[in-house]
């Protein structure tokens, strides 16, 4: 008769070996949110401004697809806008050379 017993010393090898990759994986995530590189900072900078653009170009959508001006459309016209410019002005800061 067959019996199936696994090799734990195999699996629990396997197990920190994972374990090892994975606090690697989050070690060199926090690193590059608290220490970036300039090219980071740079690529950081690029997002933010992709980001503040696709806020504009949502205001300006909302703006003209909405058929009556309400205080409901005003606040997310608004919202957009303020995004846009903060992610701007912060995409602004990333980028500039060091």
């Amino acid at each position: 008769m067959f019996t199936f017993e696994p090799n734990m010393e195999r699996a629990t090898a396997r197990c920190r070996y994972m374990n090892k990759r994975l606090k690697k994986l989050l070690s060199d995530a926090k690193s590059a949110v608290r220490t970036p590189t300039l090219k980071q900072k740079e690529a950081y900078g690029r997002f933010l401004h992709t980001l503040s653009a696709a806020s504009l170009i949502g205001a300006v959508t909302v703006t003209f697809t909405e058929p009556y001006p309400t205080a409901a459309v005003c606040a997310k016209v608004a919202a957009l806008v303020f995004w846009s410019c903060l992610l701007l002005w912060v995409g602004g800061i990333l980028s500039k050379g060091e």
